[in-house]
């Protein structure tokens, strides 16, 4: 949510810019992606997803996805875990021509 705020504040450049320099000289690039994966709940079960278009407004998605390729799971937490494997459905999904998640597809887990 702060980073769509800061977005509207300031700029959508300026919040890429920061995004950007973080995930290459900090490896936020797990942070970014637990950050961006949103979390709902259906049936008292949780799922969990992540908009490609949302990605595309904070970051450079290949930047990202050269990131995330290096990413080792057994060193992440929990969120950033999720976020990675929300990260490689969004991908699969944008590769194959199908449209973004909008967190109504709970039961779609692929």
């Amino acid at each position: 949510m702060l980073l769509w705020r800061w977005s509207e504040w300031d700029s959508i450049d300026a919040v890429r810019g920061w995004v950007i320099e973080e995930c290459e000289k900090n490896g936020a690039t797990a942070w970014l992606l637990a950050t961006l994966t949103s979390k709902g709940a259906a049936n008292g079960k949780p799922f969990y997803f992540l908009g490609w278009s949302t990605l595309e407004r904070f970051a450079d998605t290949a930047l990202i996805e050269k990131h995330a390729a290096n990413l080792d799971e057994s060193q992440l937490n929990e969120p950033e875990r999720i976020g990675l494997q929300q990260f490689r459905r969004a991908l699969k999904r944008k590769q194959a021509g199908k449209p973004d998640l909008s967190g109504h597809e709970w039961d779609d887990q692929e």
